[in-house]
């Protein structure tokens, strides 16, 4: 049977103590039965509440860098020890990262986990070839199936797949996120079946794992999607006093542009994210780029960049460009780190460029977000704060595409 506090009395092989519903089984966690109010705040079930992140489980370091043995998949980290496998994970997330294509030949599966014992246990992620993502999940005799069907332009890149529960909320949400245009599709589920705790044990060593999978992760709470900070910790930011640390900024301090304008931060944003995939750690190397020092930043942080390959190939003046762009040139490496690493960044009226240790980087761009409440509320920024989101139309420069970015690094770096 499924545990979620003290042993419940037993029950008929194979019956829920804990699925579609929270109570509707005959069975409450230690938390609700006791009157924890944190499980009864006024806050959107799905939304953040700004706690560090636990990891359950996580995908290995070396996992897909071109290793012929992708087993252990993953490392397990905050398992308690003499948990039983029944006992149930009543809020959390699972998340994956794949590379797609929009002509996929058949059905690519992604992850299977397929459990069996006292419940059996099973969960599996398949993108379909047109592009529709399926999240299936089934415990015991319960079963749920949910689909999600992006505008076929919109699936390609790489596909970020978040899936949140919450059982005493009876509130899940399953999010597809499209690196490559920025796209975003969502879906609510009512009554979502958790993860058990012999699913996180076993998924190291038994998950079926997709040719395209990237990387994937468990916690125990909720993983925020949406715009992401991507400027490590000690990251110096240009003020008019001098270079500070970003994460010793906060709104209504002022920072200064490459161009010397002055500007007042209307919000600072930190958040804890795997150190994998997405976000897994890049090195921007000094003097390289115009550095005075070197700088960590996620893969997604973009530079603004200039010079004569730049206006001759694309016609422009200058243009941003993903650090994972530049990997495997001087400028760029990989950085070691542990499994977890913490991000920052900030968040202006407008779209600006920031003087980044001597080198224009790009503070947080969020779009149309302030007008979709539903996709706000599952973000970090989605927490009520008092200060308004800014609207943000446009890009202060063009963001390069993938094969824009390929183009350009190999006309300036290679040998």
């Amino acid at each position: 049977m499924l545990h979620t506090g003290d042993k419940p009395a037993p029950a008929a092989r194979g019956a829920l103590s804990f699925g579609r519903g929270l109570g509707h089984h005959g069975l409450q966690s230690q938390a609700l039965a006791a009157g924890d109010p944190s499980r009864h705040d006024t806050h959107h079930p799905i939304c953040p509440k700004g706690h560090p992140m636990t990891w359950l489980a996580l995908t290995g370091a070396e996992f897909g860098r071109g290793h012929a043995n992708r087993q252990p998949a993953a490392i397990c980290l905050d398992m308690p020890a003499g948990q039983d496998p029944e006992d149930v994970i009543e809020r959390g997330s699972f998340y994956l990262e794949a590379a797609i294509s929009r002509t996929l030949a058949d059905d690519q599966p992604l992850f299977v986990l397929h459990r069996t014992g006292e419940i059996t246990s099973h969960v599996s992620v398949q993108i379909c070839r047109d592009g529709t993502i399926v999240y299936g999940r089934r415990l015991g005799d319960q079963h749920e199936q949910v689909s999600l069907t992006p505008d076929r332009m919109q699936a390609e890149g790489c596909l970020r797949l978040t899936v949140l529960w919450d059982g005493p909320a009876r509130q899940g949400l399953i999010t597809a996120e499209f690196s490559a245009n920025g796209a975003t599709v969502q879906k609510a589920v009512r009554d979502p079946l958790p993860w058990l705790a012999g699913d996180v044990a076993a998924t190291p060593h038994e998950a079926g794992l997709g040719k395209g999978l990237i990387c994937f992760g468990l916690s125990d709470q909720h993983l925020p999607v949406g715009p992401a900070p991507s400027l490590a910790a000690g990251t110096p930011v240009r003020t008019p006093g001098g270079y500070a640390a970003i994460e010793t900024l906060g709104a209504g301090d002022l920072v200064l542009t490459p161009g010397g304008q002055t500007v007042p931060i209307r919000r600072a944003m930190a958040r804890e994210v795997p150190a994998r995939g997405r976000f897994g750690p890049v090195r921007l190397r000094a003097p390289y780029l115009g550095l005075r020092s070197d700088v960590i930043v996620s893969p997604h942080q973009r530079l603004l960049i200039d010079g004569p390959e730049v206006e001759y190939l694309l016609g422009e003046d200058q243009v941003l460009i993903e650090a994972q762009a530049l990997i495997g040139t001087n400028c760029a490496w990989p950085a070691g780190c542990g499994p977890a690493i913490t991000y920052h960044q900030l968040i202006f009226d407008d779209h600006v460029m920031l003087d980044i240790a001597g080198t224009p980087m790009e503070s947080l761009f969020l779009g149309d977000l302030r007008d979709d409440p539903v996709r706000l509320a599952a973000t970090e920024l989605g927490k009520g704060t008092g200060t308004a989101l800014p609207l943000h139309k446009k890009l202060a420069y063009r963001a390069l595409r993938e094969y824009e970015a390929m183009t350009l690094k190999a006309a300036i770096f290679s040998p």
